[in-house]
């Protein structure tokens, strides 16, 4: 067996846990991502540099290699990495792709011959400045009157959970789901699993009765200083604004606990598009931002983030083979993040 990608098999595309192992331990040094932890899932396959310094997750479909987020590992190392992965994957005649890709190693993507789109915005809070500033508008104000008034209470609890609490949050869970534009999605998500959510910090609010109305749960982030939420759901018969209740609690907790910061994920194709010169990918991507609401809920989901004032940092779709690649990266990444069980 080889030290670079021909450690997995073009059968199986899966990877075994010393595999993941080893990318945990260049993960746990080099990470800078948001996305990092989910490089660790069982689903993903890697392929690691020859000299095992980077590692690069992906998943396939379509015949294309879609890496999430960019290769991990010392700066010095990661262009040889993204070399190898396009080499790799040539050999299988596959096409490659980056999900969520940074800023900072656009350069080098471009001077390899790689299509280079924005894909979206990663909504990021300055826990700081939320705290003593965006709180104490009118909205955030009249909400924690609101909310303590009715007799709602909020709490962290850390694993492992007992069964109780988990069943709770399956039922949360499974309501949420019945509404609209509401699915499971995997790749750079999390999605409901009982031995997941118990290794995991909860933060969940109840009503005046003791039933649990919404839940959040926190995840590892590699970037220091900042904190991550993955699932952040609610019953369908909550009360508006309940999840704003619970996510503003969340973020006080974290000033308490000395982070600087919150990252509330990925908003795909927000602010993409709508500037003049912008690309036909990039205009067919604004295209399903403004009309793809009734299936994914993007504006929705831009107007509950940007409730909380955050920073929004552009994240990028790099890919091969032009408009033709474009299309079948989008057809590809819709496979690779449907959860099926």
């Amino acid at each position: 067996m080889s030290n670079s990608g021909d450690r997995i098999s073009a059968s199986k595309l899966t990877s075994e846990p010393r595999e993941r192992a080893e990318a945990r331990d260049i993960v746990q040094k080099y990470g800078r991502s948001s996305l990092d932890f989910f490089k660790l899932w069982p689903e993903k396959s890697y392929l690691f540099a020859a000299d095992n310094t980077c590692v690069i997750a992906y998943k396939t479909a379509l015949c294309v290699a879609i890496s999430l987020g960019d290769p991990v590992g010392p700066d010095d190392r990661l262009e040889q990495s993204i070399r190898e992965f396009m080499r790799f994957s040539s050999r299988k005649r596959w096409i490659v792709a980056f999900h969520q890709a940074l800023a900072d190693l656009l350069p080098i993507y471009r001077n390899l011959g790689l299509r280079v789109i924005k894909f979206g915005e990663e909504a990021v809070v300055d826990v700081a400045h939320f705290c003593s500033v965006t709180a104490e508008d009118k909205f955030f104000r009249y909400l924690r009157h609101r909310f303590e008034h009715q007799g709602y209470t909020f709490a962290r609890h850390v694993p492992p959970h007992p069964e109780s609490l988990l069943e709770e949050a399956k039922e949360v869970s499974d309501s949420w789901l019945t509404l609209p534009g509401k699915h499971e999605h995997g790749f750079a998500l999390g999605w409901f699993d009982r031995a997941y959510l118990d290794e995991m910090p909860l933060y969940i609010i109840r009503d005046s009765a003791g039933s649990l109305i919404a839940f959040a749960n926190e995840m590892p982030d590699y970037r220091q200083g900042e904190a991550e939420l993955d699932m952040m759901r609610h019953l369908n018969r909550a009360p508006n604004s309940a999840m704003e209740y619970l996510i503003a609690r969340v973020l006080f907790d974290l000033k308490d606990r000395g982070c600087a910061s919150l990252s509330m994920g990925l908003v795909p194709f927000a602010g993409v598009g709508n500037r003049g010169g912008a690309s036909l990918e990039e205009r067919i991507a604004h295209l399903l931002f403004e009309r793809g609401n009734r299936f994914f809920s993007f504006k929705g989901l831009y107007r509950f983030k940007n409730r909380f004032e955050p920073a929004w940092e552009d994240r990028f779709l790099v890919h091969q083979g032009g408009l033709a690649g474009f299309a079948r990266t989008l057809l590809a990444e819709m496979r690779v993040t449907a959860v099926t069980r």
